[in-house]
């Protein structure tokens, strides 16, 4: 004790342990405590989560700092039982970890897996999220399930390259977003605001004598990789803008009742694709 009548003693305080059936009211703690508490446990800020286990059948996931370094599991003390204690806390802490990191996923297969397991209230909170590998058997159904990301700022593709053309592992991959960006305008996006989140990582395929080859680092630098990507992101708004005006004029059609040309070219009774997760293609 510094200063009073025990100046210059010690105190010992003992807290008495509690009975095995009393529970800590933590949902009587001020609102502004219990966010901190859900900050504190379930946010680490400057990683982003990566999802895997495809192989496996069982969904895991690793932290990765921006830099791209991997963190240990031994360096992380992290759960998510918190979350499960009951409703509400469900609700309050959701935020915490899905609205604060970017989640990564190698392909749509786990993208389609992870989103279906949390279901469409999680996903509202999704801001940020990057895939890779985009399948044709799993890339449509995972971008619909995506489609109450209402918050959503950034969808990355990353297995998508620009060589003067268009060039995918899934051919037609606008075609598979369409239900996504569809979704975002029906929420009240504006269509350029809704395919504006759309990027796509390592687009961009070429060199100056300066800057060496591009990479998303270099846009600031070189003014000819700017230029370049311009050039990309123009004409990647522009097919998306296409498949738009042509899907929804089919909607259109299909309520009116007009004939469809098939592919054979014999008029038909138009139907609509909208909903149809099978796994064939069909163009724009």
């Amino acid at each position: 004790m510094n200063e009073g009548p025990y100046k210059g003693r010690y105190v010992l305080v003992l807290q008495p342990e509690p009975a095995d059936n009393e529970k800590f009211p933590f949902l009587e703690l001020p609102a502004e405590i219990r966010n901190m508490i859900y900050s504190y446990v379930l946010e680490r800020p400057g990683c982003s989560i990566y999802i895997q286990g495809k192989h496996t059948g069982i969904i895991d996931t690793r932290w990765r700092k921006e830099g791209g370094q991997w963190l240990q599991r031994s360096e992380i003390s992290y759960s998510t039982s918190l979350m499960r204690v009951n409703k509400q806390i469900n609700v309050e802490s959701t935020p915490y970890l899905f609205s604060r990191h970017k989640f990564e996923f190698p392909d749509t297969t786990m993208m389609y897996r992870f989103l279906e397991y949390i279901g469409p209230e999680r996903v509202k909170s999704l801001v940020s999220v990057c895939v890779g590998t985009q399948y044709q058997t799993t890339a449509k159904k995972a971008f619909k399930l995506l489609g109450p990301a209402i918050s959503l700022t950034k969808l990355e593709l990353a297995e998508n390259y620009y060589r003067g053309h268009y060039y995918s592992h899934m051919p037609s991959w606008h075609i598979r977003m369409l239900p996504f960006i569809q979704a975002l305008c029906l929420a009240g996006r504006s269509r350029e605001d809704a395919i504006g989140i759309v990027s796509i990582t390592g687009a961009i395929r070429g060199s100056c004598s300066t800057h060496g080859y591009f990479h998303p680092g270099s846009v600031d630098e070189c003014d000819r990789a700017k230029k370049a990507y311009d050039e990309f992101y123009k004409t990647m708004r522009e097919t998306l803008g296409l498949a738009l005006n042509e899907a929804e004029a089919k909607k259109k059609a299909i309520k009116k009742g007009t004939p469809a040309k098939t592919r054979s070219g014999r008029k038909t009774k138009a139907v609509d694709y909208a909903d149809d997760d099978s796994d064939s293609d069909y163009e724009a």
